[in-house]
């Protein structure tokens, strides 16, 4: 079995490289890697209707255009790496009901089991979920100001959702990939024992978009 680093790319409006979505998950696969099949588990993580009645996709702002690109890396090789595997995908329609900044986005985090003698950071791991539409804050237009007693949160149907489609991936492992925690200073992947969304929002300060214009002043 080999750790191989998925790197799933979204799309921008704006069709720029420099502008593109990106999150990564680790599997171990056998080397002649099915990358299709967890290629899939991908897709679904993201388009797979949950309880909720809801999908991430549901969440995902229209500043995507819904292409997406899926580049597989061998994790144990010594960079540069090179693709062994791509795959373009497409993204359900996305909502139009407006969106956040860019920077805005939940996590979906996830841990491997404590190993004696490995740094804990080293077994846990984390996904952030974005651009988001504002759907996917609970009573941002409507209902009291918000403050520090009243914040802005993510509705429960999508920390649910989250937390549902994460749980699918993990539960989909089979003999074409398990779900790993990658570290990089062991050089060794962990198991994914258990996975969590917190009801708070994260800021993905390399996601913002570039400045255009700058308002100065002097003494």
């Amino acid at each position: 079995m080999t750790v191989y680093l998925f790197q799933t790319i979204f799309e921008s409006q704006t069709g720029l490289p420099e502008d593109v979505f990106v999150n990564t998950l680790h599997f171990d696969c056998p080397g002649d890697i099915s990358a299709g099949n967890v290629i899939t588990r991908i897709q679904n993580l993201y388009k797979t209707t949950q309880s909720t009645g809801f999908a991430i996709n549901d969440f995902l702002a229209d500043e995507l255009t819904g292409n997406v690109t899926t580049k597989v890396y061998n994790a144990e090789t010594a960079p540069p790496h090179t693709p062994v595997a791509t795959s373009s995908w497409t993204l359900n329609t996305l909502s139009a009901s407006g969106a956040f900044p860019q920077e805005v986005a939940i996590c979906l985090s996830y841990r491997a089991e404590p190993v004696t003698g490995v740094d804990i950071r080293s077994t846990r791991g984390r996904n952030f979920i974005g651009p988001l539409n504002v759907a996917a804050a609970n009573g941002f237009t409507t209902g009291p100001p918000q403050n520090w007693s009243n914040p802005v949160r993510p509705r429960a149907g999508l920390t649910d959702t989250i937390a549902e489609a994460g749980g699918d991936m993990l539960d989909a492992n089979d003999a074409d990939g398990v779900w790993v925690v990658w570290s990089r200073v062991e050089a060794a992947g962990f198991n994914v024992v258990e996975g969590w969304c917190d009801n708070a929002f994260d800021t993905q300060r390399r996601r913002g978009v570039a400045p255009t214009t700058r308002s100065t002043f002097t003494a």
